[in-house]
This record gives structure tokens, sequence and C-alpha cells, in this order.
């Protein structure tokens, strides 16, 4: 019997996947970094817990985004980003990736 606090990884993909969605959804270009932070869909993200860290580096992979507050959260304050790179998607995205990369 599966348990309803512990879904199954497939399962939490799923929801990880409807969630990004739905939060990519709601991006403009006007969306500060803490309303992208607040969304619901973020928030749910989150309460995934580490096992969404390594989603999320694939949708950093595929495209520069907002997912710093979330990678911070999830591994328990670790920020990889220079103050120099600060507000640079692109840059802040690379610096992520490599913390990934090194830290497998």
């Amino acid at each position: 019997m599966r348990s309803v606090i512990c879904p199954d990884v497939s399962e939490s993909k799923s929801r990880f996947d409807r969630l990004v969605r739905e939060w990519k959804s709601f991006e403009s270009p006007s969306s500060s970094a803490m309303d992208l932070a607040m969304h619901p869909a973020y928030q749910q993200i989150i309460a995934l817990g580490p096992i969404a860290i390594p989603w999320i580096i694939e949708e950093l992979e595929k495209e520069p985004d907002h997912w710093f507050w979330a990678l911070h959260c999830l591994t328990g304050g670790v920020d990889p980003v220079p103050p120099s790179d600060r507000g640079d998607i692109a840059a802040m995205s690379a610096a992520w990736l490599k913390c990934a990369a090194e830290n497998e």
C-alpha cells in the first residue's frame, strides 16, 4: 500500500512538472523575483523537498530562470552565486549548474 504522506518518485515528478507549468504561466517580464518566489506553485515545489533539486537543475539546464530561492531553501542555504553576478539570471544559473556538477 502506497502512503499518502510519502508518494512515489514518479508521482512527485509529475506533480513537479505540473507546478512548473503553472508557475511559468504566471511569469511575465514585470514579475519581480519576490512575486515569482511567493507564487503558490513555486512554494509547493519547495515543499516537495530535496527530491526536487535535480529536477530544478534540469530546468536550469534547459533555460535560465528564477530557481535560486528554491535551490537556496532546498540546499540548506547554499548560495554559489558571487556578489558580482547578482541580478544576472544567466550568470546565476551558470553558478548553480557549476555547483551542481561539482557536488553531484
